[in-house]
C-alpha cells in the first residue's frame, strides 16, 4: 500500500488496528492536513511499534480518533456554511431579478402614461412648480438667511471690539490717575 508517495511496506503494520486505520482513512490522509497528521503520528509512534494490548497504544488510538472526529466535524461545518452561502446568494439573485423585472415593467408603463398625458396637457402649465425650482428657491432662502446671520455676527463683533476698546481706555485712564497720584505723593515726600 502506498500513501502520498510513501511506500508503506517499510512500515510493517503488525497490528490489525494499524491496517484498519490506513484503509479507513486513506482518502483523509491524502490531503495536506492528513499528511501532516500522518507524519506526526509516525514520528511519535511508528506503526511497527504497536503492541496489541499496550495501554499507551490505546491512549494513542483514542487521541487519534478524537483528532479525526474534530477534522470531520470541521469539514461538515465548512460544507454547511458553503451551502448556506450559496443558498443566500441564490435567494438574493432571485429577489434582485424580480425587482429588476418589476422596475422594467413600471418604466415601460410610465413611458406610455407620460406619452398620453403629454398629448393632453401640452397647453396647460403645471399647477405646482417643478422640483428643480423648489430646490433653487430653498437654496436662495438659505443663502439669504446665512447673509443675515453673518450681518448679525458682524454687528456683535463690532460691539465687542468697541467694548474692549473702551475697557482699554478706561484701564489706561485709571493707570494714568494712579501714576499721577504716585508722582504727587512722591513730590510731597520729597518736599518734606
Amino acid at each position: 500500500m502506498s500513501l502520498f508517495g510513501f511506500n508503506l511496506i517499510g512500515y510493517e503494520t503488525r497490528t490489525k488496528a494499524g491496517d484498519e486505520f490506513l484503509r479507513a482513512n486513506y482518502e483523509f490522509l491524502n490531503n495536506r492536513w492528513g499528511r501532516c497528521l500522518f507524519l506526526c503520528m509516525i514520528s511519535i509512534f511508528p506503526f511497527g511499534m504497536f503492541r496489541p494490548y499496550d495501554q499507551d497504544h490505546n491512549n494513542r488510538h483514542i487521541l487519534l480518533n478524537q483528532l479525526l472526529a474534530l477534522r470531520t466535524d470541521s469539514l461538515v461545518r465548512k460544507k454547511s456554511k458553503q451551502q448556506a452561502n450559496t443558498a443566500e446568494r441564490e435567494e438574493k439573485s432571485r429577489t434582485e431579478d424580480a425587482a429588476r423585472h418589476i422596475r422594467d415593467q413600471a418604466m415601460k408603463t410610465c413611458q406610455k402614461l407620460e406619452a398620453v398625458n403629454s398629448d393632453n396637457d401640452k397647453d396647460d402649465k403645471p399647477a405646482t412648480p417643478s422640483k428643480k425650482t423648489l430646490l433653487v428657491n430653498f437654496r436662495n432662502e438659505e443663502v439669504q438667511l446665512d447673509r443675515e446671520r453673518l450681518v448679525f455676527k458682524k454687528e456683535i463683533l463690532k460691539l465687542e471690539i468697541e467694548e474692549k476698546r473702551l475697557d482699554r481706555l478706561e484701564r489706561h485712564e485709571v493707570r494714568e490717575k494712579e501714576r499721577k497720584q504716585l508722582e504727587d505723593l512722591h513730590n510731597q515726600m520729597s518736599e518734606v
